[in-house]
């Protein structure tokens, strides 16, 4: 009599490990019984959130602020960003930051460099300062990024930890629907500005925002 278990991994929309234990008789039997365990879905773990520096949720915020973008992923993923955007519904939507430099658009609102957590690795961040739309001071931020599991690999230059490029060629996997096992989500989040458009002394344009 022998016994074995065997263990398979398998890509798709996120990995998925099944495993099963055998009973192998001699002479060895034609049919087997298998089980299989499926994960919870890991997109139900991806969230954004902004904070201030010391890390409490922010939901109103004054032109200027200090601020914390972060993205967090499942549980022994890796986070690889690939844009932000703000919107209102009065105004039209303005790029923060995109991968294809690995760098803001504009630095008096989001800084260049994404981190990793030091003590959490499922979790991104990057800093940024509050600001206003023109027309409305209800602000939404949203965020693409692509969430790799161990062992597999999304991009050939992720922008976590990285200096900026001054190449404006798109990475080869940015916007890549997952078949080899990863998570590409979007995810947003909103702030409200509690300064009045008359009274700050921010830039003209899209945007009102005091610079560092």
């Amino acid at each position: 009599m022998h016994f074995y278990q065997l263990e398979c991994k398998t890509a798709g929309a996120f990995v998925a490990t099944a495993k099963t234990s055998m009973q192998i008789a001699i002479p060895a039997p034609t049919d087997f019984n298998q089980e299989i365990k499926k994960p919870n879905e890991p997109t139900k773990t991806i969230k954004l959130v902004i904070t201030d520096k010391k890390g409490t949720p922010a939901t109103t915020v004054h032109i200027g602020d200090p601020l914390l973008l972060k993205i967090t992923g499942p549980a022994d993923y890796r986070i690889e960003p690939i844009s932000c955007t703000a919107s209102s519904s009065l105004d039209k939507d303005y790029v923060l930051w995109t991968n294809d430099s690995c760098s803001s658009k504009d630095t008096a609102v989001i800084e260049n460099n994404w981190k990793h957590n030091k003590t959490i690795p499922n979790i991104v961040s990057i800093s940024m300062y509050g600001f206003r739309f023109v027309k409305s001071n209800t602000v939404v931020v949203t965020c693409s990024a692509l969430f790799c599991p161990k062992g597999v690999k999304c991009s050939p230059k992720p922008c976590v930890n990285v200096k900026p490029t001054v190449s404006s060629r798109r990475k080869r996997n940015a916007g890549v629907e997952s078949d080899n096992g990863y998570l590409k989500e979007s995810v947003s989040t909103s702030f409200t500005v509690v300064d009045n458009r008359m009274e700050t002394s921010g830039c003209s344009g899209i945007l009102f925002a005091h610079s560092k």
